[in-house]
């Protein structure tokens, strides 16, 4: 009975993680089972697209808190895209507890109606998504009696105790953009230092533009590109909110603008939000041409996104065109250098009252 864990500095450890063992079992089935308290928006997307893109595996999936607690209205309409995709495919179906709240996480893979292998423990569906802060702790069963008793039970969760997600009236409840609480590298910056910083503003600022309908596979859009595939042929698509921006050389060449293994830093700096966070951003590549968050490509993406999410004008899974960008009502962010500190300020506000 291996155990997996998160694996996060500073507990490093020599077990395996969920991400990684979710996703090898996933290739090796054709058929999973899963039951899990809480869902987030992009482990939706990104299970609809490895699904679809790879024709299984046949996908039941049964959540147990949001009937109770409420869907935001991205939320819902990620599972409802799933459900959707799912359905027409023939290849499974979305249900939720409705008798009671339903807090445990278990995922059962099958291939050929035998079980091989079965998760067990504090990871939520969520934590397929590489970079989570969140510490977790997991079995993987390998026993025979034991995986089936545990696919017995989701059976009996999703028959006894659970609707199928159409047939639900569902409580939507006021989104938050907290898509970057718990991301590894992403911390919350004081309302003192976000006031802080504005006053300091240098006037050394670049105006980055967001490219929408001229890049449908890039930028904003790498979620559409081509993913990840193996040697089996099992393609594990790029995440939902990963991007990586493409800034000309018309900006790039300006002095002042950060450089790529500039000072011995990798092009590397740190940015504090207009919204109050502070991560770590990147440019790399000839020109210094590629923006992006150091270590993760979805903490930028996130922030991004989930503006654009937290807005109403994108949908989960759908691209971010120029149309998106207006509705939103920018299409650009800015980078400013602020004084007599090492930080940058990043900005992607709008003035809802205009």
């Amino acid at each position: 009975m291996p155990l997996l864990f998160s694996n996060l500095s500073p507990l490093r450890t020599r077990f395996r993680s969920y991400p990684d063992v979710f996703r090898g079992l996933l290739q090796s089935a054709d058929q999973v089972k899963i039951a899990t308290g809480y869902i987030s928006t992009d482990s939706i997307v990104d299970i609809n697209k490895i699904i679809i893109e790879n024709g299984g595996p046949r996908t039941e999936l049964c959540v147990g808190m949001h009937y109770f607690e409420g869907l935001t209205a991205v939320q819902a309409e990620a599972l409802a895209n799933l459900n959707t995709s799912l359905q027409a495919k023939g290849l499974g179906e979305v249900h939720m507890v409705t008798t009671f709240p339903f807090h445990g996480k278990i995922v059962c893979f099958s291939k050929n109606d035998e079980l091989i292998g079965s998760i067990i423990g504090s990871s939520n569906l969520s934590n397929i998504i590489d970079g989570q802060r969140q510490y977790e702790a997991d079995f993987l069963f390998d026993d025979s009696e034991r995986q089936r008793e545990l696919s017995v039970f989701i059976g009996e969760l999703i028959g006894v105790s659970s609707k199928p997600f159409e047939s639900l009236k569902l409580k939507i409840v006021e989104p938050k953009n907290d898509l970057l609480n718990d991301q590894v590298g992403v911390y919350r910056a004081t309302q003192n230092d976000v006031f802080a910083s504005r006053r300091n503003l240098s006037k050394l600022t670049f105006n980055i533009p967001l490219k929408g309908d001229e890049s449908p596979k890039s930028n904003l859009n790498v979620y559409f590109g081509e993913g990840r595939r193996n040697q089996q042929g099992f393609v594990i698509p790029r995440s939902w909110y990963e991007i990586e921006l493409i800034v000309s050389k018309s900006i790039t060449e300006i002095g002042g603008y950060p450089r790529a293994d500039s000072h011995g830093d990798s092009g590397a700096f740190d940015v504090i939000t207009d919204d109050g966070w502070e991560f770590r951003c990147k440019v790399s590549g000839d020109y210094s041409k590629n923006f992006r968050s150091e270590s993760d490509l979805k903490v930028l993406g996130k922030w991004i996104k989930g503006r654009l999410e937290y807005a109403g004008v994108l949908n989960p899974g759908e691209m971010v065109t120029d149309e998106v960008l207006n509705k939103y009502g920018r299409s650009n962010i800015s980078l400013t250098k602020i004084s007599n500190s090492s930080k940058w300020y990043l900005d992607f506000g709008v003035n809802r009252n205009a």
